[in-house]
Formats: C-alpha cells, structure tokens, sequence
C-alpha cells in the first residue's frame, strides 16, 4: 500500500517547529522520491472508505473473524475482506482487490468479479445481511448460501421475477418457485431429474421445482398446471398443489 508521510503544514513543505508527520495514504499511481518524503507536492490524499455497519447478530457468515469482516469490508483502500483457507478451517484477511466487475455486473465465473465478489447466477455477488439485504439493492435479495467447509456466507441474489411454465427468462436460465424468496426467480438450471435429490431450487432442471418431503429428502419434481385437463403429469403421477409455489401451479407427484 503506498503511503505519504507529509510534514504538517506551514507553506514549505518543510516540517512544522512541532515535527509533526501525519501519513495519509495516497490514490494509486502516486510517484515516489519528492525530497525524500515519498510524496508529491499535489498528490491528491483519499481516505480508507467507510466500513457497513454491524450486521445483525453476524447473520452474514460464521466464518471465525480474522483480520476484517467479510460483511463490513472495513480493510484498508485497494484490499477487500475475503475469507481465506488455513487447510481444514478458514478465517477472514484483508486482500488486494484486481479491479474486476464490481456488485452485480455480469459474470461467468469468478475470476470476472473483483475479489470479494462471487458469481452468482451470472452476476457478481457480495457478502450481505439477510435482515436488511443490504448491499444487494433493489434489484437483489440476499438469500444465497455459500458453504465454505462448516461454515456458510451469505450472498446476494439477482434475478428477474418470472412466473414459472412460461418462457419469459433469458436464455441460459429457467424460473424456479423458492421457499427462499417470496416470487419465482430466473435461475441458471441445473441438471437434476424427477426424483433426484436436490437442495438449492435450481439443482433441478428447466420445468421442475425442489419439492421438500415430510418423510424423506427434497426431490425434483416436474412443474404442472393444476386446471389442466387431462392431468399433464407422467408416469402415474398427479398434479398436485405445493407450498411456494403460486397458486394455478402444482408439481408432479406421487
């Protein structure tokens, strides 16, 4: 981190009777050797940006607090909280930032998101607080879980409402209802079948939904249209009525 030890000003550069030597950290690119102060004369100074607030009751992750908070991101200018792996267990470092995509721009891996982000979704994501979503914006929700060996960090959501059997997201993605978030989300499909077992809504495939059971694991079910004559189900299977899920839609089940 470049840094300007500047004497305290009397109009000269030189030091004040008081010998004074505040360091302030300088904006990149900086150039070095002014008098031997490491400074220059018009350098502009910019202090640390200001941490987030507490989240409440540290809702954003369990990670063990190393050096900074993954939600507050209070390290120094041009570093970003990350949390780091110390073989089996992990802990929290302040890490230089490289200047990649910023909160929610477009992504298709993590590499395009600068280095406290993730890509979610195809949007980079950053740590947040589910009690106030923050900083996801209007555009996010902060439902996310990324599991870091034992532990979990919350991350924002961002996705179109859809209504679920109609062909109104994006291509690449599909709408799935969640218990997650209030309205059916576009989420990038995975590759799950009828009755593979699932965990996030979008372990299924395009057309199916998460469905939790009392008696067993969560297993992809087809989506259906519950007024639909005939039953549109396969296989035996009838359209039924689930929670989560908006009222003229059912899943396929048993």
């Amino acid at each position: 981190m470049a840094a300007c030890i500047l004497a305290s000003t009397n109009g000269n550069m030189n030091p004040s009777p008081l010998g004074l030597r505040p360091v302030m950290r300088l904006v990149w690119g900086a150039t070095i050797g002014l008098i031997g102060l490491g400074c220059e004369p018009h350098a502009r100074l910019i202090p640390d940006p200001e941490p987030r607030p507490v989240c409440e009751g540290g809702s954003h992750a369990d990670v063990p607090i190393g050096t900074c908070d993954l939600y507050r991101q209070d390290c120094a200018r041009g570093e970003a909280c990350v949390a780091v792996s110390l073989g089996t267990d992990f802990t929290t470092s302040c890490e230089p930032t490289f200047g990649a995509g910023g909160i929610g721009a477009v992504c298709t891996g993590v590499t395009e998101c600068d280095t406290s982000l993730r890509c979610v979704n195809g949007r980079c994501s950053p740590v947040c607080c589910p009690a106030t979503d923050d900083p996801c914006g209007a555009d996010g929700v902060c439902v996310v879980r990324e599991a870091l060996g034992e532990y979990e960090v919350m991350r924002c959501l961002f996705a179109d409402v859809c209504t679920p059997l109609d062909d109104t997201c994006a291509e690449g993605y599909a709408c799935y209802p969640s218990a997650a978030v209030e309205e059916p989300r576009c989420l990038q499909p995975g590759t799950g079948t009828t009755d593979d077992i699932c965990d996030a809504p979008n372990d299924c495939e395009a057309g199916h939904a998460c469905i939790s059971f009392s008696n067993g694991p969560n297993r992809c079910a087809i989506l259906c249209t519950l007024a639909a004559t005939p039953d549109p189900c396969p296989n035996g299977r009838t359209c039924q009525a689930t929670n989560n899920i908006p009222s003229d839609v059912g899943a396929c089940l048993p």
